[in-house]
C-alpha cells in the first residue's frame, strides 16, 4: 500500500473486530493502528498499535494493564483531558508516544501520576517537557526500564518548577544510576516541589550531583528518597538549602553508604530509620533541635564499620542541649545502637541573665530577661567557635534557650575587644541597635547570617558598625554581592 514512500505512514482502521495492527508493510516506517472509542476500549486497548481520537472522554487508566505497544494520539486534542494518571500503567508500551509532548503543551494537564509506571518504557525523549500547570508526577516512570536521565534532565522537570509539587516515587525501581544537577534544580531558587519521597528508591543510583538538591527550598518530605540505592557517600551540605524539610525518614536506609559528615536541616522533625541497615556507615551526624521522631534511626547501622575519630563507636551523633532529655529517652528505648551521642553548643558560662521587662527572652513564669556577655575579656570575641550547627544555647534553672538576640549583649564599656563575631543562628532581626549600649569605643560586629544584608544595621554606639562575615562559602560570588560592609578574615582567599 505504501510502496515507494519515503516518510512514515499510519493506517487507522475503525472496524476493530479483529486486531490488524500486528500486520506489517513492506515499508518499515508504516504501521496499522486500531481506532479506540469509549465503547470498544476494553478490547482495543490490548491491540498492538492503537490510535486515540479526541472523542475519547478520558485518558485516565486508558491502557493500564494492557498489551498495547505503540500509541498515536490525535493532534486535535480534547480539552477535557486534564488528567493522565495511570494512562499506561503496567502496559506493554515501549516508547512514549511521539506527539505526547505536543499534547501536554496544548491541554491543561495537572496529573501524570503513574502514567508510564511498570511499563516497558526505556528512554525518555530529550524533548519531553512536563505540561504547563502540572502538579503531580508521583510514580510517573516507576518500575520502568529508564536508566539515563542526563539527556532529558535539562527540560523534563526544570521547565515546570513553578507549579510541580509531587515528585514522589517518580523514578522508583527504575535503572537510573545518576541524579544530574539539572534535573530538579532551576538554579534560581524558584522551586515549588513539596515532596520527593522515594523518588529514586530501589534504583542502582550511585551518584548525586553536588548541586542536585540545591533548589528544593519548599520540599517538606524526602522520606525514602534514596532508600535501597547504591549510594556510598553524601556530601555534608547535601540538604543545606532544604529549609522547609521536615521528614527524612528512611532517606538512606539499606544503602552501602560509608563515611558521612551529615547535617540535618533545622526544621527536620522525623528521621525514623534514616540509616537503618547501613552496615558500612560511619562518621558524624548532626541532629536538629526539632526532631520528635527518630525510631530505629541507626538500627543495624555501622555493624561492619570501624570506630570513628576518638570514639569507640562507628557513629557520633551530635545534638544541642535542647535535645538532652529526648536523646536520653531514645537511648533507653534503643540500647543496641552503635552510636555515641555528644552534646554541643552550650555557652552558659559566657553569659549572665539580666531581668529586663523589654528583654527578648521569657521563662516559664513569664519573667523577661536578656543575656549579657561575661566571658573572657579578650581582643576578639568569636561566638562561632562555640556554635552547634550555627546556634548557641544558654541554660539556667528555668530552662534552655537558643540565643537569638544581641539585645544589650556587649554593652559593657570595659570590653577591650573591637571585633565581635556572631553565628548565623542569630539572624539580622535579632541584632539590636543597643548591642553595644552607648559606648564610644570602636566596635565591629560581624555576622555569618547571609539571608539579608546585616551591614545595613545601625547601632546606638557612635563608632559601631555591622559587617557581613566573608567565609569560604561566600567568597565564590563575593564580587557580585552588594554588601555595604564586609569582614574578610585573614585566611580567606579572595582572588
Amino acid at each position: 500500500m505504501f510502496d515507494g514512500t519515503s516518510t512514515g505512514k499510519r493506517l487507522i482502521y475503525r472496524n476493530t473486530a479483529n486486531d490488524l495492527s500486528s500486520q506489517t508493510f513492506n515499508y518499515a516506517d508504516a504501521k496499522i493502528y486500531a481506532y479506540i472509542t469509549d465503547s470498544n476500549k476494553n478490547t482495543v486497548k490490548n491491540y498492538m498499535n492503537v490510535y486515540v481520537p479526541n472523542e475519547i472522554s478520558s485518558l485516565v487508566g486508558l491502557f493500564s494493564n494492557s498489551a498495547v505497544k505503540d500509541v498515536c494520539i490525535d493532534e486535535d486534542y480534547n480539552l477535557n483531558w486534564n488528567d493522565l494518571n495511570h494512562m499506561f500503567y503496567n502496559s506493554q508500551i515501549e516508547v512514549i508516544p511521539e506527539n505526547f509532548t505536543r499534547l501536554t503543551d496544548n491541554v491543561t494537564i495537572t496529573d501524570l501520576s503513574y502514567c508510564f509506571a511498570e511499563s516497558k518504557i526505556s528512554i525518555i525523549p530529550s524533548n519531553l517537557v512536563l505540561p504547563a500547570g502540572i502538579k503531580n508526577v508521583e510514580g510517573m516512570f516507576m518500575g520502568t526500564l529508564v536508566s539515563n536521565l542526563s539527556d532529558c534532565s535539562w527540560y523534563l522537570i526544570r521547565e515546570r518548577l513553578d507549579t510541580l509539587e509531587n515528585c514522589s516515587k517518580m523514578f522508583k525501581n527504575t535503572l537510573v544510576t545518576e541524579l544530574p544537577n539539572d534535573l530538579i534544580n532551576s538554579f534560581t531558587g524558584q522551586n515549588s516541589i513539596k515532596t520527593v519521597s522515594e523518588m529514586f528508591a530501589g534504583t542502582p543510583i550511585t551518584t548525586i550531583g553536588d548541586e542536585a538538591l540545591n533548589d528544593l527550598v519548599n520540599v517538606m518530605d524526602a522520606s525514602g528518597m534514596f532508600a535501597g540505592t547504591q549510594i556510598s557517600s553524601v556530601q555534608k551540605n547535601l540538604l543545606i538549602n532544604l529549609k522547609n524539610l521536615t521528614d527524612v525518614s528512611r532517606m538512606f536506609a539499606n544503602t552501602p553508604i560509608g563515611y558521612v559528615d551529615f547535617v540535618l536541616p533545622d526544621k527536620v522533625e522525623k528521621a525514623n530509620n534514616l540509616f537503618e541497615g547501613c552496615a558500612n556507615v560511619t562518621g558524624n551526624i548532626y541532629l536538629t533541635d526539632y526532631i520528635s521522631e527518630m525510631n530505629s534511626i541507626f538500627r543495624d547501622a555501622g555493624t561492619a564499620a570501624a570506630p570513628v575519630g576518638d570514639s569507640t563507636q562507628p557513629l557520633i551523633a551530635y545534638h544541642s542541649p535542647m535535645l538532652r532529655n529526648f536523646i536520653s529517652a531514645h537511648k533507653t528505648s534503643e540500647p543496641g545502637e552503635l552510636v555515641e551521642y555528644r552534646e554541643k553548643g552550650g555557652v552558659s558560662n559566657l553569659f549572665e541573665r539580666i531581668n529586663d521587662i523589654a528583654g527578648p527572652y521569657e521563662d516559664h513564669i513569664t519573667q523577661k530577661f536578656y543575656l549579657k556577655y561575661k566571658g573572657a575579656n579578650i581582643d576578639k570575641i568569636d561566638l562561632t567557635k562555640y556554635a552547634y550547627v550555627n546556634n548557641i544555647y544558654f541554660e539556667d534553672a528555668t530552662g534552655i534557650y537558643r540565643i537569638n538576640s544581641t539585645y544589650k549583649m556587649f554593652e559593657d564599656d570595659n570590653l577591650i575587644a573591637e571585633d565581635f563575631i556572631l553565628p548565623s543562628g542569630i539572624m539580622a532581626i535579632g541584632i539590636d541597635s543597643n548591642t553595644f549600649g552607648n559606648t564610644t569605643k570602636k566596635r565591629r560586629l560581624s555576622s555569618l547570617y547571609l539571608e539579608t544584608d546585616v551591614s545595613d544595621i545601625e547601632f546606638d554606639a557612635q563608632d559601631a558598625r555591622a559587617y557581613v562575615y566573608m567565609d569560604e562559602s561566600l567568597r565564590h560570588n563575593f564580587w557580585s554581592l552588594d554588601y555595604r560592609h564586609v569582614y574578610i578574615i585573614r585566611c580567606t582567599r579572595y582572588k
